[in-house]
């Protein structure tokens, strides 16, 4: 057997990041006539691809979620079954939470894990934090979960 001494391997390359449409034609969820109509249609309305495709009847609320998971690398968190930790809004304002669409999920460490439908506007909505950030990880829910436990918590 030869071994080579000294030889270092590069790490591989990080795999392109598949946009959400790919995703759900790859797992059969959508057409790929339905992604192109459905491209045409966020091109003219400016609504997220996944809205389109849940309001078309095309994929559902589940099938959108577990895709965004995949594309963003991020858990998806189910609020219903694990409702966020009420005393982790205190101290942000409810037009915050609501403005952004997200809800403190739990603490991680000193992190605080925030569930978001936007996993492509979580930057935005850390730029706009209230106060000093602590660290701030995504997790993928489903805005009606969102919107629910923001109701739940701020009665």
């Amino acid at each position: 057997m030869l071994k080579v001494v000294g030889a270092e391997t590069a790490p591989a390359p990080k795999p392109e990041r598949l946009p959400l449409g790919r995703h759900l034609v790859n797992d059969g969820v959508i057409t790929p006539v339905q992604l192109v109509r459905a491209l045409e249609l966020q091109a003219r309305l400016n609504a997220p691809l996944g809205e389109i495709l849940i309001s078309e009847g095309w994929a559902s609320a589940r099938d959108v979620m577990s895709a965004l998971a995949r594309q963003h690398e991020l858990y998806h968190a189910d609020l219903r079954a694990d409702p966020p930790e009420p005393h982790l809004v205190t101290g942000v304002p409810t037009a915050f939470w609501l403005k952004h669409r997200v809800v403190p999920w739990m603490r991680l460490g000193r992190a605080l894990v925030i569930a978001t439908s936007r996993p492509d506007k979580f930057a935005e909505m850390q730029a706009e934090w209230p106060g000093r950030a602590p660290g701030l990880l995504p997790v993928i829910a489903d805005e009606d979960a969102i919107l629910g436990a923001l109701a739940r918590l701020h009665r």
